[in-house]
């Protein structure tokens, strides 16, 4: 009678078809929210004896015992005896007038536990904070101050390496491997006592610093400051930004990583570097005064009689000497002409010289009796 006056009051079917929608749909719906209810409890009865299926059952049971109850005994007296206490000691309190005295106790109690907690988050926000970079040892697995020796037994036979050299007392090789993309360059007073002072990588996604490839050079100085010094190449197409506190450098092009090295010597230049306007202007003009020192010398030496010759040299006027030249010319003998093709500056300007004394009558223009001859740089322009 009570679990029928449950159903009519939840207005369900009495019949059987209403009980077993109630177990399918409402019964295992309330398990699955966690609510235990009247018409659950009902369900649950009822399917046992109107045929409910077996997994339906299992499934709101399950879900209960999963669920557990809200609060277990212990928790309840633990609680209870919570809040007695707390009622007795404002009971007291009110009784003896210390609400004043309890409020500054508490308001105490309140700020030592929001130290206690904003010191536990500061600390854990600190250790949480990237370190700051150390300094660079090695890459690719390449320690620098490796011997050559060392850096064979790692990484085997280099696919190319260079000879020897010596500069300032000082020798320089290097080894360069494929796989990985690493050239290796080597110092030393000697080519029996050089080590790895300078190791570079193309490799992309090989971390320097925690940059690789795909990092930008806004990036680098955003998180490492502006570089000890710069290195431009000499056609502009490319910088280096060392950082000596990290013995670390960074080749860039267009803005971004295209290699990365470890030195030793804490920074890596270019060995041809981009001059400044002023220093240019003077390489300019100092290459320039050396080509014209190298033009007044041959010829001079072109005008000189060959000592070697074991015939002295047969003394002629000016006028029988062109002649003479002109004749030879015309007869068909080109070994004394000046224009004839395939020669040499120097072999042109000694040619001309058989013509009469040479001179400068502009900057890449010799003049030579008839003869005219006009250079602009090593091409020969025209020739008369």
């Amino acid at each position: 009678m009570r679990m029928a006056a449950f159903r009519a009051k939840d207005g369900r079917s009495k019949k059987r078809g209403g009980t077993r929608s109630c177990a399918r749909g409402r019964s295992l719906l309330r398990c699955q929210i966690g609510g235990v209810t009247k018409s659950q409890l009902h369900c649950q009865g009822e399917g046992a004896d109107r045929g409910v299926l077996p997994d339906e059952r299992l499934a709101c049971r399950d879900s209960f015992h999963q669920r557990g109850p809200l609060m277990t005994i212990g928790s309840g007296i633990f609680w209870s005896t919570v809040l007695v206490l707390l009622a007795v000691a404002a009971r007291q309190i009110t009784l003896h007038q210390k609400w004043k005295i309890t409020g500054k106790v508490f308001g105490g109690v309140i700020v030592v536990c929001a130290a206690i907690v904003g010191g536990f988050y500061s600390w854990h926000y600190i250790k949480s904070l990237p370190r700051a970079p150390s300094e660079v040892t090695e890459l690719e697995g390449v320690k620098l101050g490796m011997t050559a020796t060392e850096v064979t037994l790692l990484l085997g036979e280099p696919d190319q390496k260079t000879e020897p050299t010596t500069d300032n007392k000082e020798t320089k090789f290097a080894y360069k491997y494929s796989s990985p993309d690493v050239n290796i360059t080597f110092y030393g007073p000697d080519k029996y006592h050089t080590k790895v002072s300078i190791v570079c990588t193309k490799e992309p996604t090989t971390k320097l610093l925690g940059f690789d490839n795909y990092s930008t050079e806004d990036r680098i100085i955003a998180r490492l400051g502006e570089p000890s010094w710069v290195s431009i190449k000499r056609d502009g197409l490319a910088k280096i930004d060392s950082y000596s506190k990290w013995k670390a450098a960074f080749v860039l092009a267009k803005n971004a990583i295209i290699e990365k090295c470890a030195t030793s010597s804490g920074g890596v230049t270019f060995a041809e570097e981009l001059l400044s306007p002023e220093a240019q202007k003077a390489a300019d003009m100092k290459a320039a005064a050396e080509a014209e020192a190298q033009v007044r010398a041959n010829i001079a030496a072109a005008a000189q009689p060959n000592d070697w010759s074991p015939v002295p040299p047969r003394k002629t006027s000016r006028r029988s000497f062109r002649s003479s030249s002109a004749n030879s010319l015309a007869q068909g003998d080109s070994s004394n002409d000046p224009c004839a093709p395939s020669l040499s500056k120097a072999e042109r300007l000694s040619r001309l010289a058989l013509f009469g004394s040479v001179r400068q009558t502009g900057a890449e223009t010799y003049e030579a009796g008839s003869h005219e001859i006009f250079y602009v740089g090593a091409t020969l322009i025209s020739c008369r």
